[in-house]
């Protein structure tokens, strides 16, 4: 129990859960604006669980390039693919998961 007590202790603190839902709204912002560029769509999720589809079934070729880019993301379908930053992801790890996430997609994708 103390560690639990000081797990919740420490997301308050450090107010993570208000983090999750700022950070989570820029990331959907962001997707809405690259995603006629890339074929998205059903953008979707809440806080930092978020997901979008891929036009074609290439979502486990975009983790495998994505990981080999140092960005670790998921495929739990074909064609979808999933976002789960850390709680205290900061703007500027947005900015460079985005930057990672669209290179790869400029070679994929365009």
């Amino acid at each position: 129990m103390a560690v639990g007590h000081a797990i919740v202790r420490e997301v308050l603190r450090r107010n993570l859960p208000l983090n999750a839902e700022i950070q989570g709204k820029d990331m959907v912002e962001r997707l809405n604006r690259i995603a006629d560029m890339y074929g998205l769509s059903r953008i979707r999720g809440m806080g930092l669980l978020l997901a979008f589809d891929l036009p074609t079934d290439k979502g486990a070729e975009l983790v495998s390039e994505c990981l080999n880019e140092g960005l670790l993301i998921n495929s739990p379908h074909p064609r979808t693919i999933r976002l789960m930053p850390p709680l205290i992801v900061s703007n500027q790890e947005i900015d460079l998961m985005f930057n990672i996430l669209t290179g790869v997609m400029d070679k994929m994708l365009s």
